[in-house]
C-alpha cells in the first residue's frame, strides 16, 4: 500500500504532463520576441544597438597618451580596437596627413562619433574613404576650402600703423 496516494498521482500527472509539453513545444513556431528583461526593471529590443550595426557610429571619448606625436600614431590610436584599419599609407596625402604634428586642441576628442573624429583629426583638406566590406579606410586630399583672402583681399581695409583703417585702392575700378 502507498502511504503517500496523493503525491504519487500528482507526480504522474506532472511527468505526463510535462512529456507531451514538450513533444508540444517541438513542435510550435518560436514566438517573436518584442523585449527581453536584462535587468529586474529592465527590457531592451533583441537588437543591435546603432553602434553595434554602423562601427563609424561608435561614441568615442578619448584622449590621446603624450608619446603621441603625429596625425598618423593618433589615427593608429584611435583605430586600435574600432575593427577598421587604414590603407595605402603610400599615397603622397596619405603621407602628408600621417606626418603631420598632433595638435594639441586635438589631444583630448569627444564624446563624437568614431567618424567625425577621424574627420577631426584629418581637417577638412582631406575626404575619408570607407570600404565597409574589408573594414578599411584612407584619406584622399579633398578640394581645399575655399581661402578669404582669394576672394575679397582687394576690397579689404588695412590697418595703418596708427589703428586707423584705409582703404587699399582697387585696381578694377
Amino acid at each position: 500500500m502507498n502511504p503517500h496516494p496523493t503525491i504519487t498521482k500528482h507526480l504522474c500527472l506532472v511527468m505526463c504532463c510535462s512529456g507531451s509539453a514538450t513533444v508540444l513545444a517541438d513542435t510550435l513556431p518560436e514566438p517573436a520576441v518584442s523585449a527581453v528583461q536584462v535587468a529586474r526593471y529592465s527590457v531592451m529590443p533583441p537588437t543591435a544597438t546603432p553602434a553595434q550595426a554602423d562601427l563609424m557610429a561608435v561614441i568615442v571619448n578619448i584622449k590621446f597618451p603624450q608619446q603621441i606625436a603625429t596625425v598618423g600614431e593618433a589615427l593608429d590610436f584611435l583605430l586600435r580596437r574600432s575593427g577598421y584599419r587604414l590603407v595605402d599609407t603610400d599615397s603622397p596625402a596619405m603621407t602628408i596627413l600621417q606626418s603631420l604634428p598632433l595638435p594639441a586642441v586635438h589631444r583630448q576628442l569627444g564624446p563624437l562619433t568614431l567618424h567625425n573624429a577621424l574627420m577631426t583629426l584629418a581637417g577638412s583638406a582631406y575626404r575619408l574613404s570607407i570600404d565597409p566590406l574589408h573594414r578599411t579606410l584612407s584619406f584622399n586630399a579633398g578640394q581645399p576650402p575655399p581661402s578669404d583672402q582669394a576672394q575679397g583681399a582687394e576690397a579689404a581695409p588695412q590697418l595703418s600703423h596708427a589703428g586707423k583703417a584705409q582703404s587699399t585702392p582697387n585696381s578694377a575700378r
